[in-house]
């Protein structure tokens, strides 16, 4: 990225990614899932737990996402962009835990307790958490309206030792440098909530969503309570015809229904405010268009151009040097993406 504001293209070429896994059965009620992340030359744990069936839903031990963001719990392999939304910075991601899930025709809920990702020092931070989330499908046939809301609290001084905690986020973007044009900073914590809501809409070939989600950090120290909060909107047309798959617990992907392959275009515009007292993590508001070509079920082209709009960050100002707090790069990203 240069060292100041301007309206040039910057134009990125992401790390190769490699996720590998399995799933299966370890006899009656009892399966398993593993998932290794490779990217950049490092290794991280992604999903590793047992499940069980219990009753009409699942119980879950391990490592696995925390119930919180629909985009989030939205496989990477389904997205319609290369990149998640920055709304998605206050989620929580993978965390050891406890949980239990349950799916209807048209409702699906989850709960979790948590504590810290396995990657995690233990000894300088043992987070506890809760977290649930809840959809419902009003309509569901030729037409799909999905409704959802989820809600965690996590605390960090349970035994006495405060906790710190940070929301930074590149600009939907992985470039190599990792550049981060939004950062709050370590904040001491003793706990924070968060909430969440999810809107969904699909009918033939176009589908939508948004999602609105808010942290309340409740200080620690010298640390005043402080609020962040980000959302987007989204929207994606099929131009072969196809319609994206769903189900309760958020969109599928679209599956070629020739051997031609599947064209999908799509747009969204998403903010994040870090910005609360005197912290000024930054303002970021980006607008993405996508071209998509699934040329079959498990192979898809991508193409996305970010325009992103800065203003207000200390992390902009370190970056320039204090020359200015604003930044406005236009990002060209494409993406080869094939899962099996």
């Amino acid at each position: 990225m240069s060292a100041r504001a301007g309206k040039a293209p910057h134009r990125r070429r992401g790390p190769g990614r490699a996720r590998l896994g399995a799933s299966g059965t370890l006899g009656g009620a009892w399966g398993y899932q593993i998932e290794f992340d490779f990217a950049g030359g490092d290794v991280s744990y992604n999903d590793l737990k047992v499940t069980y069936d219990l009753g009409p839903g699942t119980l879950q031990l391990g490592q696995f996402k925390v119930p919180q963001g629909m985009e989030e719990l939205t496989s990477s392999n389904r997205i319609s962009f290369i990149e998640r939304a920055s709304s998605q910075v206050f989620t929580d991601s993978r965390r050891i835990g406890l949980g239990y899930d349950q799916s209807g025709d048209n409702y699906h809920f989850a709960v979790m307790g948590y504590s810290h990702a396995i990657e995690d020092d233990p000894d300088a931070d043992m987070p506890l958490g809760a977290a649930g989330r809840v959809t419902f499908n009003p309509i569901r046939g030729a037409q799909t309206l999905h409704l959802g809301a989820s809600l965690s609290h996590e605390r960090f001084d349970s035994d006495g030792r405060e906790g710190v905690v940070r929301f930074r986020d590149r600009p939907e973007s992985r470039p190599t440098e990792g550049t981060r044009l939004i950062d709050t900073g370590g904040l001491d914590a003793k706990s924070t909530t968060k909430g969440g809501l999810e809107f969904g809409f699909l009918s033939g070939p176009f589908h939508m969503s948004a999602e609105y989600l808010q942290a309340d950090i409740n200080g620690d120290g010298d640390q005043r309570d402080l609020t962040f909060d980000g959302w987007h909107v989204q929207a994606g047309y099929v131009l072969t015809g196809e319609t994206r798959g769903y189900r309760p617990t958020g969109f599928r992907t679209v599956s070629p229904a020739s051997p031609a392959g599947a064209w999908e275009i799509a747009a969204r515009y998403s903010s994040v405010d870090l910005n609360d007292r005197d912290v000024r993590g930054g303002e970021q508001k980006n607008v993405t268009l996508a071209l998509n070509y699934y040329a079959t079920d498990n192979l898809r082209f991508m193409a996305n151009y970010i325009m992103v709009d800065v203003e207000d960050s200390a992390a902009v100002e370190g970056f320039t040097g204090g020359a200015t707090d604003e930044d406005s790069p236009n990002i060209f990203l494409a993406r080869m993406q094939y899962n099996f």
